[in-house]
Formats: C-alpha cells, structure tokens, sequence
C-alpha cells in the first residue's frame, strides 16, 4: 500500500483529501475530537473541521495541507474563508492503475450548501461538517492472447450492481472473466457487485476458420474429428488447434432414380490447403493444424454405372464403340462395362464403372421380326436413329426399343400386274413391304385399267 506523510511528521496510507483555505489569522491548532471546543482566550473561537462519509480520508488545505478531524482557531467575528477541494482521488488499491478512489464534495451539513468555498463571522466555537460521497474505479478491459485493450473505465458508488456483456471481437472467440487477476465464471453478462476498485478482463482466444469443400456438388461424405460430416464443410476453431480430417479413397453413392442401387464412385484426389498450398498426402486420416484459416479442397474423379437394355428383352441386340474406335457386340440387358483404359467391353458379365466425360457411340440391332423403333435415354426419348452418341456425365438407363416387324403383301386378280394407289402414289403388284406394329396405310384400287395382249 502506497502512503502519504502528514504535515505532521506521521506515515498514514494514502487517503483522500479536502482543501481548507484558511484566510490570515486562522491558525491550525492540531488535532482535537469533533466536540465544542473550549476557548482558551476571548479574542478567538474554535472551528471543528470533519468530513463525513469517511472522515479518516478526507483533507483540508489552508497554507499546509490537514487531515480531518482538526480544530483552527480563527479571530472572533472577524471573516474567516474556508475552501475544500471538491473532488479528491487516490491510487490505494493495487488492483487498477493510477487514481483509483474519489471523493466528491456533495454539500455543508449545517446549510446544504453545495458551494465547497464559504466564509465564516463566528462569535462562538462551531462544529463544521462537510460530506463527501465516495465512489472507486470500475476498469473493464478485453484480453486477446497477451494483448490487453481498454474498454471502458467509469467510477461506481460501493453497493452498485454492474452488468458487463463480453464485447465482440472479430476474429476471436470469448472464453471468461478475470476479476482482480482471478478467473470466476464465462457467463455474459457479467453479474457484479461493485465493493472496492476493481479490474474486469473479458478474455478471448483468436480463432480462425477451416472451410473443406469438393468439386462434387452432392456433398462429400468425409469426416471432422471422427464424426460424420459432408462437403461443404466450414467451422471456426482457436488458432493453434489441430483438426482431423479423414476422406475415404472410394465412395459409392446412390445418386440417380433410373439406376438401381449405388450408381456412382468417387475417387478422392489429393486434398490441397490453398492458404498454403500445402499438399495432404495420399488418402485416410490428416491432422491440419490451423495456425490461420485455410480451404482444403478435396476433387473427386467421377465414375458413372451405365446401364444398357432393349425392350422388348429379346427384341434385338445392340453395340458399342469407345472412344479409342474397338466395337463388340454385347447381349442386353447388360451393364456397360468400360474401365479407366479399357476401350471395350473386358467382362460383359460384370458391373462396372465409366468415367465421367468417357463418350460411348451406341447402334441397336434388330432380330428377326422386330425393328427399331428409338433410344431411351433415363426415360425419355433420346433419338429416334439406330445410332446413339453420348457423354457419360450421370447414371444413366439407356433402352434401345424395338416394335414386331409387319410384312404387306399386296397382289392383283385375275391379272397379277396391275397397279394399286399407296397413298398418293400408283405402284405395280406384286408389292411387298415391311411396317412396325400399329403403322397406318392407305391403299387404293385404280380403276378401270387397261391392258394389251
């Protein structure tokens, strides 16, 4: 505790002081009790001096510096000014720095005069008191790491209630109070009840961000920390904490309504940290430390089930040619089968995987009594030719559909070389033609006709 000498000659704590200005002829005459004082000649009277509120700390000045209680004779009535010092602060707490109680003058108790300079005719000893309301510093601070900032500093009477909210601190995360250097609670606001000067730190870790992303626009199934998690990902976390991601090598998915089952596979890459431009190596588990934010992206090369069918079942069959040129022939009903490098079909019994963006040049052949009537490509019509080109970019149902092959015979009699109308055109019998189910003709007979023999 940091103390003040007395004019005195006598160590004391620090106290809080009040000014008494003493016109000429008033004489300190020591400390007395704050009781009628006797008079010990008849040209002078006592004025007992004291400041309530807390009379140990408060101070009178005239030509020296006083401490309350004290008693001055001044000449009887003869004008006497008296001066105090209205407000008075003191550093007597080590728990804020600089000036940390204060005194304030509020008024005279014998007139409730406000006014701290007065003067005094007295023809008679007077006790004299002066009140003082007193209030202590409050300091609220925020405390980033080693960086201490101010937040607001105010004065509080003993006895207030303070609710203080944690401020809020971009790029950081509120993680306590501190009260006089003591951790207490994380609640905000904070509750507190105002004693004696007091010093509140609002403290905070700085965080960063972790966003992990994938060019599948479906959401990667991944993990953060051992729990299930899917692309886009973000969090925030402190700086200096270490993340775990896990991403499996392959995954299956089912992603499409015209493919039975798991239809896809993703075949993670290689995640990049593009703050900087730090590989992870290889699949599985990688612990990323963050000592910033950082965008870890995750591709993906993608792998589509392509299904191909004929309807009906044994209405035809159908081929394939690859991007490098080899065709086959293949059964329907079966799944395309086109391997990373594989040009042509390796397994027609097995199912398989294309790559995205792998092209496939489809032509439907047709088996007696049937002929081709279009592709269907995830339900709907795709074309209406025998030949299909297409780009594998999703799971895909593709169907070459075949109708019962119709043969129209047409002949004449008696005279098997006479003509008939088709349509809008004359034709000579016998005629013959091949139609699909359902096929509507229109057929005349031209007549009369002639012939010579």
């Amino acid at each position: 505790m940091k103390e003040n000498i007395s004019p005195f000659g006598s160590r004391r704590k620090k106290t809080s002081f009040v000014t008494l200005l003493i016109a000429i002829g008033l004489l300190p005459i020591g400390c007395l009790q704050t009781t009628q004082v006797e008079e010990p000649f008849s040209a002078f009277v006592a004025v007992n001096l004291v400041a309530t509120g807390d009379s140990n700390l408060a101070y009178f000045s005239g030509r020296d510096t006083v401490r309350t209680p004290v008693a001055l004779r001044v000449e009887r009535n003869q004008p006497a000014t008296v001066s105090i010092i209205p407000d008075q602060r003191f550093d007597l707490d080590s728990n804020v720095e600089g000036p940390d109680t204060r005194w304030t003058f509020t008024a005279w108790s014998d007139t409730a005069s406000t006014n701290p300079n007065r003067v005094l005719v007295l023809s008679r000893s007077k006790n004299l008191a002066a009140a003082f309301c007193k209030r202590v510093k409050v300091v609220v601070c925020s405390r980033v790491g080693s960086r201490l900032s101010l937040v607001d500093s105010s004065w509080r009477t003993p006895g207030e209630k303070m609710f203080i909210p944690a401020p809020q601190i971009s790029g950081t995360r509120f993680s306590g109070w501190r009260i006089n250097g003591r951790n207490v609670t994380d609640a905000t606001p904070l509750a507190l009840a105002v004693v004696a000067p007091t010093t509140v730190e609002a403290k905070y870790q700085p965080v960063c961000t972790l966003s992990v992303q994938s060019d599948w626009s479906a959401g990667l199934p991944i993990k953060i920390n051992d729990s299930a998690a899917v692309t886009p990902y973000n969090l925030e976390a402190v700086v200096g904490q270490s993340v775990k991601i896990s991403v499996a090598a392959n995954i299956e998915e089912d992603v499409s309504t015209f493919v039975d089952g798991n239809d896809v596979i993703l075949a993670t890459g290689n995640p990049q940290a593009t703050s900087k431009r730090r590989s992870l190596r290889g699949y599985g588990t990688h612990i990323i430390l963050l000592d910033s934010s950082k965008t870890i992206v995750i591709p993906t090369q993608r792998s589509y089930k392509v299904f191909v069918g004929t309807l009906p079942d044994t209405a035809g069959d159908f081929s394939f040619t690859a991007d490098s040129g080899t065709s086959t022939i293949i059964k329907k009903s079966l799944y395309l089968s086109l391997g990373v490098g594989q040009p042509s079909l390796a397994a027609p019994k097995s199912l398989d995987w294309e790559p995205e963006s792998t092209l496939i040049h489809l032509r439907a052949k047709p088996r007696a009594d049937f002929i081709f009537s279009k592709w269907t490509y995830n339900g709907k019509t795709e074309t209406v030719s025998d030949s299909l080109d297409f780009r594998v970019s999703w799971p895909t149902n593709l169907t070459a559909v075949f109708v019962p092959r119709f043969t129209l015979n047409l002949e004449t009699f008696p005279d098997t070389s006479l003509n008939f109308m088709l349509g809008d055109s004359t034709l000579p019998a016998p005629w013959s033609r091949t139609y699909s189910s359902k096929t509507t003709v229109t057929i005349g007979a031209t007549t009369p006709q002639e012939r010579t023999r």
